[in-house]
């Protein structure tokens, strides 16, 4: 509460007051004290109770308002509601709670929030119009914690940094939330999605995604000065583009974070460090995957290495049990490149490729990763170690991280428990795409069941074609798919006089030595494209050649085989699709449009132009899609934006989806 000064106002002749009561000399009697001394305003001789009576009807009103803000969670479902919401929480004594219970476009910028608050988003979210950011912090007295929540399309004010969050004081913690097409609005702000700033402040984000954000530096995440203890964990920071340097991460000097079990991938940058570029701070990487991300334009003396994947410019890194692979600039890798200032720490147990400084590939090894991406295996934000990958139980137990306990996915770390660690974001006994589509008409794939696989030592259950085996070389083999084999078949791939005929090795795409037990209409898929099959029969002498016809499936080129022998893929065009069946009008009349239908496919699809009609492209199995149609045996469903038919038989619908 204000009490005036009364001996200053005083001097200022605004009031008068009577001289305090005095103590007794020695020996004299105790007297009461004199009635308490009259203020007089302005000299007058009424008495001025105006100031106490405003204090008073203050005290009155907001005793209750702060009593009940403490205790009563803010619901809300309006961008005005919000405000409210923020400027209540600001004012209460203790800790806040906003519940959002629907979508919200926001108008104008949000409020500053400089107080303790918890914002449950319950998968909603707040949508900025491409011309507002959601949230701004300032103060050291911040505590912000918000779930469930997405940001989209945000975008901050001109020359501000930050596109949706812009964090400049205390604490923010972000618990399953996507941050996602959103930027800044100048050429010199910086941290597309998100920027943390400002002295004694800190972040946390876990278990979020930060995707298709772009700003100056930072696409997606920017950590700048006094930003120290960051953590990011189980996060996936993709598809962000910066102008300058570091697209998907950018660490300034004086920040420091540690990034554990997170993926970040197909982020480019216009210069250096595509996927994370640290200027000067502290970066420890735990079990993290950098894959894919691009720079497109070199910056200083040294053009060729922009450090696509990691550039390290200052600063102190340590890159522990983590794969970086695949970065590409100027269409060469360009994975990790560290300059003279930096002090690296702990390097081990980590995959680096090629395009990397020294620095970054002490422990490392250099070998294809052989990763199953996003798009393949469809089941999340990350990159799956495909069977036979040198990252899978490649770390003994005893080096195991005991600060990373399970993966990016939440699975237990190791699996089993004791045994070897993975490198990478994910562990796993290894991912085996679905097997081929069928050949019956209209269909493009057939149901998988469950198995396990035991090319490593891990048992976890993964997807499996039926009849597939628990243990063959033919599972192991890169870019080669094999099917309808007995447990004991076993694959290798050969080339050149391994082949044992001079003339078809000449002019080989791919082949494959195939020897064992080899069940009739073991069907084997090549990756790469090509135009003809020669099969070499090896039981017999001497090796007789026979020409196998190629058939086209889900891209790949397969061959049917029904004994031992190397299959041989030969260049050439593939052999002409026939044309499909058009839908007969009465099918094109029964077509129903859906609403509150979703399916998840359950093999590889083709994704066609029309029911019956000309492929696409190939859907990975296991993905859930909006329906929009039906007609007949086909769905009309959306993926990433594209509309197309899939079969009926190979879905699993949920909702209102037709008869």
């Amino acid at each position: 509460m204000f009490v005036p000064n009364l001996k200053q106002a005083a001097a200022r002749g605004q009031y008068t007051t009577h001289p305090p009561h005095a103590p007794p000399a020695a020996g004299q009697k105790q007297t009461p004290p004199p009635p308490p001394p009259v203020i007089y305003h302005n000299n007058s001789r009424l008495p001025d109770f105006r100031f106490l009576k405003f204090i008073l009807i203050a005290l009155v009103f907001l005793l209750p308002f702060t009593s009940s803000a403490q205790n009563t969670p803010y619901t809300v479902n309006s961008y005005n509601a919000l405000q409210n919401a923020i400027n209540s929480a600001n004012v209460a004594l203790d800790a806040d709670t906003i519940n959002i219970t629907s979508d919200i476009t926001i108008t104008f910028d949000i409020n500053t929030i400089f107080s303790e608050i918890t914002i449950n988003g319950d998968g909603h979210t707040i949508y900025g119009a491409d011309t507002h950011s959601a949230i701004t912090t300032s103060g050291s007295h911040v505590n912000l914690t918000i779930k469930n929540l997405t940001f989209a399309e945000n975008q901050g004010a001109a020359g501000s940094h930050g596109g949706a969050i812009n964090h400049q004081g205390g604490s923010l913690t972000l618990d399953n939330v996507t941050i996602r097409d959103s930027a800044t609005s100048h050429a010199t702000a910086d941290g597309g999605g998100l920027i943390c700033a400002g002295s004694n402040t800190s972040v946390t984000i876990k278990n979020s995604r930060i995707h298709d954000n772009s700003g100056r530096k930072g696409g997606g995440i920017y950590l700048g000065n006094g930003c120290t203890g960051a953590k990011i964990m189980n996060s996936s920071i993709y598809n962000n583009t910066s102008t300058d340097n570091g697209a998907g991460i950018h660490v300034a000097t004086g920040a420091s974070v540690t990034i554990s079990n997170s993926s970040v991938f197909g982020n480019s940058s216009a210069h250096r460090g595509g996927g994370i570029y640290i200027a000067g701070g502290t970066a420890t990487l735990e079990h993290v995957t950098i894959a894919g991300n691009t720079t497109t334009n070199a910056q200083g003396s040294a053009s060729s290495e922009t450090g696509a994947g990691l550039r390290a410019h200052g600063g102190t890194l340590h890159i522990k049990h983590s794969i970086i692979y695949d970065n590409m600039f100027s269409g060469n890798q360009e994975n990790c490149r560290i300059g003279s200032s930096v002090t690296v720490g702990t390097l081990s147990h980590n995959i680096v490729g090629a395009g990397s400084d020294s620095g970054c590939t002490s422990n490392a090894d250099p070998s294809d990763p052989n990763l199953a991406g996003p798009s393949v295996h469809g089941r999340g934000k990350f990159f799956i170690p495909r069977l036979g990958s040198p990252a899978i139980d490649s770390i003994p137990n005893a080096d195991c991280l005991s600060s990373v306990t399970t993966d990016q996915r939440g699975e237990a770390r190791p699996y089993p428990t004791g045994g070897s660690c993975d490198k990478g974001a994910i562990e796993d006994p290894g991912y085996v795409p679905p097997r081929p589509p069928s050949r019956s008409a209209g269909v493009s794939g057939s149901s998988a069941t469950g198995s396990s696989a035991t090319g490593s030592s891990k048992e976890r259950a993964v997807s499996l074609p039926t009849a597939m085996p628990r243990a063959s070389t033919c599972l192991t083999l890169n870019g080669v798919w094999v099917d309808g084999i007995a447990q004991s078949t076993q694959c290798q791939r050969v080339s050149g006089v391994a082949i044992g005929n001079e003339q078809i090795a000449a002019s080989a795409v791919d082949a494959v030595d195939v020897w064992g037990w080899v069940l009739p209409n073991t069907q084997i898929c090549f990756f790469a494209s090509g135009g003809s099959f020669k099969f070499i029969d090896t039981g017999v002498i001497p090796r007789v050649v026979y020409d196998l016809p190629l058939t086209s499936q889900n891209g790949m080129s397969c061959a049917t085989i029904d004994r031992a022998g190397i299959l041989v893929l030969l260049p050439g065009a593939a052999p002409p699709r026939a044309a499909p069946a058009s839908a007969s009008p009465a099918a094109a009349a029964q077509t129903q449009a859906l609403s509150n239908c979703m399916v998840t496919t359950t093999a590889m699809l083709n994704f066609r132009e029309s029911p019956g009609g000309d492929v696409a492209q190939v859907l990975p199995y296991d993905v859930t899609l909006t329906a929009l149609e039906k007609s007949g045996g086909w769905f009309k469903v959306d993926y990433h934006g594209e509309q197309g038919w899939i079969s009926a038989d190979y879905v699993e619908p949920k909702g209102s989806c037709g008869g």
